[in-house]
C-alpha cells in the first residue's frame, strides 16, 4: 500500500499557489453533476476556478472544515474557523464549522472500515443531520447530503457496476440496458462522489434572500487521458440492485420522463404559450475530452415527445418564445435527436440544447485542486490503484450553484411526498459519439429525498344525537401543519376547511382529532414543517373517510342503545318491525349485528 503524505498538517492554513493547472475530467464531473440538478436550464459556460465561501460552505477543492484553500496565486491566511466543509474527522459540538456527511455514527463507521482497510467496497454515507433541519442553529437549512464511493478496477479488481459488451446506447430504454462485474480503463475510474444541498440566509454573500444552493464534489483515479462521460438525471426513480442484470426506471416514456412545454396552441386563450415549463423530464450531460483535457466538448440533450416538435421549424418557433429555458439545436442551425431504441414508432428520445441565459449576477462556483490536498482519513485511490491519504494534483474539484437562481429549487416540489430530484446515474462511453457503446456507471444515487408521510382516517358512523371522532394517524413523527377539510355532498360546492394547525414539537397533537357534525366526505392533510419553521413546508400525505349519520327512531318508550340495531336484550319490541322515525323515514330492526350485515330482518 502507498501512502503519501502532505508536507504540511492540514489545519496550518490557506496554502500559497504559484502556478495553476486546469484541469482534469474532474472538474467537468462537478460542473456537470451540479447542471444535473439543474432541470430547468442548460448551462455549458467555463467556471473560474476560485475559493469562495457559500451560503458559509467552503467551496476551496478540500474536503476539510474551517479551512480554506487556494485563495489566490499567491495569497496565504489563517484557517477559517465556523466554514463547513464535507467532513471533521473528531466530533466536536465546540468547532465552529461543520463536517456534512456522517462519519461517526455506527453504521458509518462500519462502512467506511470496509473501505480504510483497503476493501474494494461501493459505499455511501449520508448527511450528518436530519432532512430538512437546522442543525447549527444559524438558520441555514441542511436538506440533503450523500458521500459515494465507487469501486475501482486496478490490477486484478473488479467493478460491479459496468456495461456487458453488448451495445448498449444512451438513447435506449434504461429497463433493456445489460450490466456485468468487470474492468474499466483508469481514466473512467470515478473514486469518491459528495452532493450536499442547502439554503442560505439573506446576509449571506451571492443570494438575494434565502437561496437554496446545490453543492457537489468529486475524484477520479487518472490525472489525464482521453474521457468521454454522461451524467444522466432521471426526473422518476431509477434503480438497480448490486449485481442484477438490469436497472428498472418508473419513466414512463420508453423508461425515461417527458418534458412538457406550454407551446403555442396549447391553451384557449394563448395568454400562456411562450415555452415554460410544465413538467420536468430527463436531462443527459455528455462531456467529451482528449489529451488531458486540453480540448473539452460539452453537449447537453433533454428527453421530449417528437410529436411536440415535428420538425426543424417547430424547434426555431420554440427558440423564440419568451419563456424557454433553454434553446434546442446544436447552435449552428442543426438539431440533433435520438429516438429512443433508434426507432422513430417510439417517439420519444434526447434532443439536443444549447444555453439560454435568463439569470444574472454570480451563480456558479468552481474550485480545483493544484496541489495535492488532504483525502478524508479512510483514503482515496490513487492512479496506481493504492490507498492514498491526498488527493493528488487535479483530481479533486467541488462547485457550487445557485438552484434557486436557476429555477430549480426544491420549494417548487411541494406536493405529495417524492423524490424532488429524482435520480443520477453517472456513465462512460467508448468514444465521443454519443450513440457510442456505454461502459462504466457510477449510482444511481438520491439526493433530496423527503420521507414518505403516511395518513390514515377511518370512516366513522353514529346516531344524530350522538357523535364520533374522525381520528387521524400519521408517520413518521414530526412537526406537521394539520388540516381536517369537508366536502358537502352537493357538486357546486368545494372543500371547506373545518379545522386546521401546525403541530410543533409535539405540540397540537389534538389536530389529529375533529368531531364531525354534518354526513359526508372528509380529508385530512399532514403537511411537513421544516425545520420547525411554519412558513418551510415539505411534501404532505393525505387519507379520506366517510362519515355516515343515522336518524333516531321515534321511540321514546324503548330503551334503545344504537339507533340502527337492537338486541335483545335491548328493545321490549318486535325487532322485525319496521319503526317510523320522527323524519318520516323507514328503520328496520335487526335481533343481531351478523343479521344486519346480511341485511336479513329479525
Amino acid at each position: 500500500m502507498k501512502v503519501i503524505t502532505l508536507p504540511e498538517s492540514p489545519d496550518s492554513g490557506i496554502k500559497t499557489v504559484e502556478s495553476r493547472k486546469y484541469f482534469n475530467w474532474i472538474k467537468i464531473f462537478a460542473v456537470l453533476f451540479i447542471f444535473v440538478l439543474s432541470l430547468t436550464n442548460a448551462y455549458a459556460q467555463t467556471v473560474p476556478l476560485e475559493t469562495d465561501v457559500v451560503a458559509d460552505f467552503g467551496i476551496d477543492a478540500d474536503v476539510q472544515r474551517d479551512t480554506l484553500y487556494f485563495t489566490g496565486m499567491s495569497i496565504t491566511a489563517p484557517p477559517a474557523p465556523g466554514t463547513d466543509d464535507w467532513f471533521h474527522k473528531v466530533p466536536n459540538p465546540d468547532a465552529p464549522g461543520a463536517g456534512v456527511i456522517d462519519t461517526h455514527s455506527a453504521a458509518a463507521l462500519d462502512s467506511i472500515s470496509q473501505i480504510s482497510a483497503g476493501q474494494n467496497e461501493s459505499i455511501e454515507l449520508r448527511m450528518a443531520a436530519d432532512l430538512y433541519s437546522f442543525p447549527e442553529g444559524d438558520g441555514r437549512l441542511w436538506i440533503d447530503a450523500v458521500y459515494f464511493r465507487d469501486q475501482q478496477t486496478s490490477g486484478g479488481n473488479k467493478d460491479m457496476s459496468t456495461f456487458d459488451q453488448k451495445i448498449n446506447k444512451n438513447f435506449n430504454n434504461p429497463n433493456d440496458w445489460t450490466l456485468k462485474t468487470g474492468s474499466v480503463p483508469q481514466k473512467n475510474d470515478l473514486i469518491d462522489v459528495m452532493g450536499h444541498l442547502r439554503r442560505s440566509i439573506p446576509s449571506d454573500e451571492f443570494v438575494d434572500s434565502d437561496d437554496e444552493f446545490a453543492i457537489a464534489a468529486a475524484s477520479t483515479r487518472s490525472e489525464n487521458g482521453d474521457s468521454y462521460l454522461d451524467f444522466e438525471y432521471y426526473r422518476k426513480d431509477i434503480t438497480w440492485e448490486e449485481g442484477a442484470g438490469n436497472f428498472v426506471s418508473l419513466g414512463a416514456d420508453c423508461g425515461h420522463s417527458t418534458y412538457k412545454f406550454d407551446l403555442p396552441g396549447s391553451s384557449a386563450d394563448g395568454t400562456d404559450d411562450d415555452g415554460s415549463v410544465n413538467k420536468h423530464g430527463d436531462i443527459i450531460m455528455s462531456v467529451n475530452y482528449t489529451g488531458g483535457g486540453d480540448n473539452i466538448d460539452i453537449r447537453l440533450f433533454v428527453w421530449i415527445d417528437k410529436r411536440d416538435f415535428p420538425n426543424n421549424a417547430a424547434f426555431l418557433n420554440f427558440n423564440s418564445l419568451g419563456g424557454r429555458p433553454f434553446e434546442f439545436g446544436d447552435g449552428n442551425g442543426r438539431f440533433p435527436f435520438f429516438y429512443c431504441d433508434g426507432n422513430s414508432s417510439n417517439n420519444f428520445g434526447y434532443a439536443r440544447i444549447v444555453l439560454s441565459s435568463l439569470e444574472t449576477g454570480k451563480s456558479l462556483f468552481a474550485q480545483a485542486n493544484p496541489t495535492a490536498v488532504p483525502a478524508p482519513w479512510w483514503g482515496t485511490i490513487d492512479s496506481g490503484g493504492d490507498l492514498s491519504d491526498v488527493y493528488t494534483e487535479n483530481t479533486f474539484a467541488e462547485i457550487a450553484i445557485n438552484a434557486t437562481k436557476f429555477g430549480f429549487d426544491t420549494r417548487s416540489g411541494e406536493g405529495t411526498c417524492e423524490n424532488p430530484l429524482g435520480s443520477l446515474l453517472v456513465k462512460t462511453r467508448s468514444s465521443a459519439s454519443f450513440d457510442s457503446s456505454l461502459k462504466d456507471f457510477a449510482g444511481p444515487i438520491d439526493l433530496g429525498n423527503t420521507p414518505p408521510v403516511t395518513v390514515n382516517v377511518d370512516d366513522v358512523v353514529f346516531c344524530e344525537d350522538d357523535s364520533e371522532n374522525l381520528v387521524a394517524t400519521v408517520s413518521p413523527s414530526g412537526d406537521y401543519k394539520f388540516e381536517w377539510y369537508y366536502y358537502p355532498p352537493t357538486p357546486q360546492n368545494d372543500s371547506i376547511m373545518v379545522q386546521g394547525g401546525n403541530s410543533v414539537g409535539g405540540s397540537n397533537l389534538n389536530l389529529k382529532t375533529y368531531t364531525p357534525t354534518l354526513a359526508g366526505e372528509y380529508k385530512f392533510y399532514a403537511t411537513v414543517i421544516i425545520g420547525g419553521n411554519v412558513n418551510e413546508l415539505g411534501c404532505y400525505g393525505v387519507d379520506g373517510a366517510t362519515v355516515t349519520i343515522y336518524d333516531n327512531p321515534d321511540v321514546t318508550a324503548q330503551n334503545l342503545d344504537e339507533c340502527e340495531i337492537g338486541s335483545t336484550g335491548a328493545a321490549t319490541f318486535n325487532l322485525g318491525d319496521a319503526i317510523t322515525d320522527a323524519d318520516g323515514g323507514t328503520i328496520s330492526f335487526y335481533s343481531s349485528q351478523a343479521n344486519a350485515d346480511a341485511g336479513t330482518p329479525a
